[in-house]
């Protein structure tokens, strides 16, 4: 299989190339701005392109399609990373991967020492006007797309770090090992914030209302086959950690209490997206039924035992509206497997 074909690749090399001539008149993008799908990340973003507002026809073309190659480049290779379970193949194609992003990045840094691409002839606040327009928006393009690059290289990096454990860069090596050049104080790419839910308070009601005895409402998960699987608990953690769906400092005691039936003390950090967890339930409880039933109350036992990594909560009423993830699906039906 090979890598996926890459409009970076149409802009570096190719036909997209803007200092083209072809690709010079301005006019010729009206029409194609509106024709740039916006793309939806399949991947919990952890960046986000903060650029400078595109200033002609061309460069606001150029801005739609670069911003949204960036998400569909990620949502491909990471859908081609974990369609194989195999560790050794996974660490080949983030390797092939990287090293391509790498050699790409070293390109543009020779272009633009090359050709003057300095981010000093788009600067809006100190605007040089001896730069011709083709140049400038030629400039604000090579310097987007370097932007792009370095942003899905992070995001390549974050999702699959435990295979990168010596390799991880920092935003600021990017500069100083393939681009070559000053390590710019605005770097317009940012992290997405997190996110906090605030629980709203309860009114008090006058009305009472029945509930169900507190001994008879589950806390968490009741694992059936426990007595003769004694080891899928132990075969699960690690493989939830291993595909970074639960934090990796997840201890295996934390684990069994969640499947326990009984109390929990501390909830395990999910780190995949809510439509994992919600599908990883969906499998363990309503599919295979690999869990005791929980009449109705699986999603809130959910909420129970697992906390998003900022700490907090996950909402029932969001998590069962969730669908079935587009990227993940085939690989948490295996781990969901190791407790047959």
């Amino acid at each position: 299989m090979k890598t996926p074909n890459s409009t970076f690749d149409e802009i570096l090399y190719k036909d997209l190339s803007p200092w083209h001539d072809c690709n010079k008149p301005d006019d010729k993008f009206i029409p194609l701005i509106s024709s740039v799908k916006i793309v939806d990340p399949v991947f919990q973003q952890v960046f986000e392109i903060e650029f400078i507002r595109h200033f002609n026809n061309k460069s606001h073309y150029y801005h739609k399609l670069i911003v949204n190659e960036a998400i569909n480049y990620c949502n491909q290779i990471i859908s081609l990373i974990n369609a194989d379970d195999d560790i050794r193949v996974k660490k080949y194609w983030i390797d092939v991967i990287c090293k391509k992003l790498k050699s790409d990045l070293k390109f543009i840094g020779q272009l633009i020492k090359e050709n003057d691409y300095s981010l000093l002839n788009i600067n809006p606040h100190n605007n040089i006007y001896s730069v011709d327009s083709d140049h400038k928006t030629d400039t604000y393009i090579i310097q987007l797309l370097k932007t792009a690059l370095i942003k899905v290289y992070l995001e390549i990096q974050e999702g699959f770090k435990i295979y990168l454990p010596d390799s991880l860069l920092e935003i600021e090596d990017f500069y100083t090992q393939l681009l070559y050049e000053p390590i710019p104080v605005n770097k317009y790419i940012s992290t997405t914030p997190k996110v906090i839910h605030i629980e709203p308070e309860k009114q008090i009601k006058t009305k009472i209302e029945k509930t169900r005895p507190a001994s008879t409402i589950a806390k968490t998960f009741k694992y059936k086959n426990l007595a003769k699987n004694t080891d899928a608990l132990k075969d699960l953690c690690d493989s939830l950690k291993l595909y970074g769906l639960i934090d990796k400092k997840t201890v295996l005691t934390d684990l069994k209490k969640l499947f326990s039936g009984g109390e929990l003390n501390n909830p395990v950090i999910w780190t995949g997206l809510t439509s994992d967890l919600y599908y990883f339930v969906v499998l363990i409880h309503n599919k295979e039924k690999y869990v005791e039933n929980l009449h109705q109350q699986h999603w809130k036992v959910t909420c129970n035992c697992f906390i998003k990594p900022d700490g907090s909560a996950f909402e029932p009423s969001n998590l069962k509206t969730q669908k079935k993830p587009k990227i993940n699906a085939a690989m948490i039906e295996k781990v969901v497997l190791l407790l047959k």
